[in-house]
């Protein structure tokens, strides 16, 4: 959940085997919700044991916690800057130099290039054959990510 989410989800995707792919994305939701639901569950502990317990107003408990996911923020951070360029999967060649005679498309060249009249569609890369589930996922997920946003009310 964040903003984050479709970079860790392409990192995956890019280094998950295809065979694999399903499985993976599944432990990754099912895991990030379940810490997601375990964080919220432990802050209104946390709360609760403040106001009920130590006697503290509302307003103060929830700074508690709020210093406490910056800690925590700083503790990530600090892990980040930590990683070496080993954790990096491929390196990027350098790139030869273009000139003004070569061609654009390398890859195009000695191809068959489509006649222009052909229609684009927005997803050329998925079959007829699949628009009807990949049109189910699109709802299905719509209606999860309105429950998600509801949950955290």
């Amino acid at each position: 959940i964040g903003p984050f989410r479709a970079v860790e989800e392409s990192t995956l995707a890019h280094l998950t085997p295809h065979e694999l792919l399903s499985d993976v994305f599944a432990w990754y939701s099912l895991i990030g919700t379940a810490g997601s639901a375990m964080g919220m569950l432990v802050c209104g502990w946390i709360i609760n044991s403040l106001e009920s317990i130590h006697g503290w107003e509302f307003i103060p408990a929830c700074r508690i916690i709020f210093f406490v996911y910056a800690g925590v923020g700083v503790v990530k951070l600090i892990f980040t800057l930590g990683l070496s360029e080993k954790v990096e999967v491929q390196k990027e060649e350098p790139q030869e130099q273009i000139s003004e005679t070569q061609p654009l498309l390398v890859e195009a060249v000695g191809r068959d290039i489509e006649p222009a009249t052909r229609k684009k569609w927005l997803f050329p890369s998925i079959e007829k054959d699949l628009w009807s589930l990949v049109i189910r996922l699109f709802i299905l997920f719509g209606v999860d990510s309105f429950a998600s946003g509801l949950a955290s009310l």
